[in-house]
């Protein structure tokens, strides 16, 4: 292991990133020297900018992607070598798409809860779909019974 990626990802430690962070961040961080094959400390902001128009022409990565690659090179460049160096002055924010949910007709809503052939989990299913609950929130969901229950209340 080189003594810069070695000092980067001591410098990730410092930080508390997680562990997929740190292997993603020095992964962008080797794909973009071998790019150029030149260390990265050899490189700077001309060569990160026509890396990331490689990434979004040639590789024709999603948005996200491009972004994971701008954040790893920022901290390489900002914290393992102290460069100076103001993201924004050299890269424009990238817009990632936003996705619109899938909304069921009320034919497929009707159909699926048809499908369910118990009261409770129908009733169930039916409430969330309604009020539009996240599972996470659905899951969180108990009666007056439940709670009833959960302090020691007679139910």
């Amino acid at each position: 292991m080189s003594p810069l990626r070695r000092r980067m990802i001591e410098d990730m430690q410092i930080r508390n990133l997680t562990a997929n962070t740190q292997r993603v961040y020095v992964a962008q961080v080797v794909h973009f020297a071998c790019h150029f094959r030149k260390s990265p400390d050899l490189l700077g902001p001309a060569e990160i900018r026509t890396y990331l128009i490689h990434l979004t022409r040639e590789r024709r990565l999603a948005a996200s992607s491009v972004i994971v690659a701008v954040s790893a090179l920022q901290f390489f460049y900002t914290v393992t070598l102290k460069r100076p160096w103001v993201v924004a002055d050299d890269i424009p924010a990238g817009r990632q798409s936003k996705k619109l949910p899938v909304v069921l007709s009320q034919d497929e809503v009707a159909r699926f809860l048809g499908a369910v052939n118990n009261p409770k989990q129908r009733m169930v299913l039916t409430v969330c779909y309604a009020t539009g609950l996240q599972i996470s929130e659905a899951v969180r969901l108990n009666t007056g019974r439940d709670r009833q229950q959960t302090h020691g209340h007679p139910g």
